[in-house]
């Protein structure tokens, strides 16, 4: 064989191996692109996940261990609307549960300052549901009762509310109220929320907002 031809033919295998190694350089970054990629959405799988699971699972401890007392209903008082600041007949209930009440009621969501009662009262009236908690009721109390909150829905039907009160009895961390009736607890339980809601939310005599009543979910 010629000079020239070896010549020739080391160059072309030369330019073959190069091609070769550029092939398996294409194929290492397309696998670790692809791990990576793996890895990233299988991370975002399990984040979702967990994120489901936080969510479905309730809130707070078993209904047996919330220490709540049986519901109390009360005698319905007029619920006449009132200018701020305006007197009027005491209410028959702590928390109250119906009576006199200010004309604009309060967006639904949690409150971390106190609201008038009868700013509130105006949403009992509509058949919403609000928890009234002790201003310094403990750190769980309050991160479960915020998490009760994060779970309801951002539209204009919202239908729970949480404030801090400072009539909630000694014994208890927070008070459920609905139009003319009312459950205290101890400790938070989504079971026992959840069942007080199926029974009075939706239900109070002025439904112009349209609160729909709840069903827990199953």
């Amino acid at each position: 064989m010629s000079r020239k031809l070896a010549e020739k033919r080391d160059r072309r295998e030369a330019q073959q191996r190069r091609q070769e190694e550029q092939r398996r350089a294409a194929r290492r970054r397309n696998f670790i692109t692809t791990g990576i990629a793996v890895v990233v959405l299988a991370g975002a799988v399990a984040l979702i996940i967990a994120e489901r699971a936080r969510e479905a699972a309730p809130v707070g401890v078993a209904a047996s261990e919330a220490s709540c007392a049986p519901i109390q209903t009360y005698e319905l008082q007029k619920g006449t609307h009132i200018e701020e600041g305006a007197t009027h007949p005491p209410y028959n209930s702590t928390p109250p549960t119906s009576g006199p009440h200010y004309v604009g009621p309060a967006p639904a969501g949690f409150y971390p300052a106190p609201l008038r009662p009868e700013q509130l009262v105006h949403n009992l009236e509509h058949g919403q549901i609000v928890l009234w908690y002790r201003p310094d009721a403990s750190e769980e109390t309050i991160t479960a009762i915020e998490a009760l909150i994060d779970r309801e829905p951002l539209a204009q039907e919202a239908a729970l509310l949480a404030a801090p009160y400072d009539g909630v009895p000694d014994a208890d961390s927070f008070v459920l109220t609905a139009w003319g009736a009312s459950q205290s607890c101890d400790r938070v339980s989504q079971e026992v929320v959840d069942e007080f809601r199926a029974e009075y939310q939706g239900r109070g005599p002025e439904r112009i907002q349209g609160i729909p009543p709840f069903r827990p979910q199953t």
